[in-house]
């Protein structure tokens, strides 16, 4: 199973809109991460867009390109296409088609399309910054934003030579924001999750460090999942070479400390709390104020103290209602040591795992361990789909609290 996931987008039909932009070409990349997350699509370009691409461009990757002059061709392409979708995503979204399917004119293909389809729509804008400020587009995105998720689009270097907010969201973004369209059921709707994630890093000099490799990949798939599912999502994550999910806020630390003291402040708010960071459990009692030498010495002794146990303050402070998740990484007596951590630190489940399994790669082999003693086995799966199995069991648990 885990082998075979590509995305949560996997077998869904999906409606790509090109439009008139000196970024359109960036629709051909949305279109190959669609097809790589397992989507059918097909591509409806506008007329302005083949000033920019072609259908050729999207032919080899697509079920099917469409044309303005399909329009024309027989038959009622727009709601045969309407009728297939289960998403449509513009991308990108010029302003001249914004303006014009937000009074309701339907004189092209995709224009069309956008009028009858009846699914979840997302529209992704590009253009210069001042059209974009202008006061007729933000009237004309605000009428849209009843009917379409609306990406907006990020501050930098524009194709006029200009820098502001106008340029095209890259293709991640957008497709983060189409899984999340199609996700259900959205089980943690107006809830607070708290997500840590990836090591610490405990300073023994400028240049030296006590970690651990913890990729980060795990936690932040959580904080991933998370948002599809509908929460507002808080991500603390150590240094990772990540890009966090889009809607996420993240609190970027270093040290066991400093992600103690940010967790212990957002705590409080959160229904659920999933700590998956690898968290140092010794830092140096004395740090070096500069890079200590080789030279003329045969050993070298660091003194160590122990680190705050985030978990288990953390169950200290659990009122009734909060879930709490923890993980553990074991190399000897695994589930021993995860049922004696569990009882000690006051966590609902414990998320379990070898240290042989699951560092930088893409997929984890884990099993839930419950104040019970009862042992839930999950195959190998790719880490958004672990990812969904905690948040299911951490909401099961808030639902029984609850009742």
């Amino acid at each position: 199973m885990g082998a075979s996931f590509k995305s949560f987008l996997q077998g869904r039909n999906v409606i790509l809109g090109v439009t008139g932009s000196i970024s359109a070409y960036k629709g051909v990349e949305m279109l190959r991460l669609l097809q790589d997350g397992g989507a059918r699509v097909r591509v409806v370009l506008s007329d302005g867009a083949l000033s920019f691409v072609t259908p050729l461009s999207f032919s080899p990757f697509a079920e099917k390109v469409y044309t303005p002059s399909d329009y024309f061709a027989g038959g009622v392409p727009h709601i045969e296409l309407a009728s297939w979708g289960e998403l449509l995503i513009v991308y990108p979204a010029s302003a001249d088609f914004i303006a014009s399917v937000a009074i309701g004119r339907a004189d092209g293909l995709l224009e069309t399309v956008y009028m009858a389809f009846r699914g979840p729509k997302i529209l992704a804008p590009a253009m210069n910054w001042r059209m974009f400020e202008s006061s007729s587009m933000r009237r004309d995105l605000k009428l849209l934003k009843d009917e379409a998720v609306i990406i907006e689009p990020e501050e930098g270097f524009l194709a006029c030579g200009e820098s502001g907010k106008g340029r095209l969201v890259s293709p991640d973004v957008a497709f983060f924001f189409a899984e999340k369209a199609l996700y259900e059921p959205k089980i943690l709707k107006g809830l607070k999750v708290l997500v840590t994630a990836g090591p610490t890093r405990e300073w023994i000099d400028p240049v030296r460090f006590i970690s651990n490799p913890s990729s980060g990949k795990m936690g932040y798939s959580v904080a991933y999942v998370a948002s599809l599912m509908g929460a507002e999502v808080d991500l603390v994550s150590g240094p990772v070479n990540l890009t966090p999910p889009p809607s996420v806020r993240v609190y970027k630390v270093e040290s066991a400390q400093d992600m103690f003291e940010v967790v212990r402040e957002l705590f409080g708010s959160a229904s659920i709390t999933v700590k998956s960071a690898a968290v140092s459990d010794f830092r140096p009692v004395r740090q070096s104020s500069s890079k200590i030498k080789k030279e003329g010495v045969s050993e070298l002794t660091v003194e160590l103290a122990k680190n705050p146990d985030i978990l288990l303050e953390l169950g200290r402070m659990k009122r009734i209602g909060q879930v709490l998740v923890g993980f553990a990484l074991e190399t000897e007596d695994v589930f021993a040591n995860a049922y004696k951590k569990l009882k000690e630190k006051g966590a609902d489940f414990i998320v379990v795992n070898e240290a042989t399994v699951g560092f930088g790669g893409d997929e984890n082999e884990v099993a839930f361990v419950y104040p019970s003693g009862f042992v839930r086995f999950l195959p190998r799966l790719h880490k958004k789909r672990v990812a969904e199995e905690i948040l299911r069991e951490a909401n099961e648990i808030r639902l029984r609290c609850c009742r």
